[in-house]
């Protein structure tokens, strides 16, 4: 939220399933999805753009209980490991091209698709909020996320 406060919005929680009417209605007049949420949930029908800002990556985590994994063999552990590994790098791989067949057809669907975003500005605008969490965060974990993205 601080983020989007930051460069001027006026931001606000909603249930995820009531945000599809509450923009299609203008009660809110945008939000935040993944290419793959705006492509399968059909907000290019009812969204006039999108803006490609790179800002958030959205990773999706396999995970299992502790107790799940202490169960296994240390072969099964390995196999497990190594299967998420090829999965992980599978699935980004897949997505890549994916999510340009999806913007295409977004696109296709009327939904202009913004690819000359002034990063390097939304950035700058942003930086007051790394400071303000960094307490939070802690300098370490922040300083190597921010040097992970550059």
């Amino acid at each position: 939220m601080a983020t989007f406060q930051t460069i001027g919005a006026a931001p606000s929680a909603l249930d995820f399933n009531e945000t599809f009417t509450a923009v299609q209605q203008h009660l809110m007049d945008g939000l935040e999805l993944p290419i793959a949420s705006a492509y399968t949930g059909s907000y290019y029908e009812i969204c006039d753009y999108y803006d490609m800002t790179g800002h958030f990556y959205n990773a999706i985590s396999l995970s299992c209980s502790k107790s799940f994994w202490e169960s296994l063999s240390p072969e099964l552990q390995e196999i497990f490991l190594t299967a998420a590994k090829e999965a992980g790098a599978e699935q980004r791989t897949w997505l890549q091209t994916a999510a340009a067949d999806m913007l295409s057809k977004m696109e296709d669907g009327g939904c202009t698709i913004i690819d000359d975003v002034d990063v390097a500005a939304f950035q700058e605008a942003c930086a007051p909020v790394y400071e303000a969490y960094r307490d939070k965060i802690g300098s370490d974990l922040l300083d190597r996320a921010v040097a992970a993205v550059q």
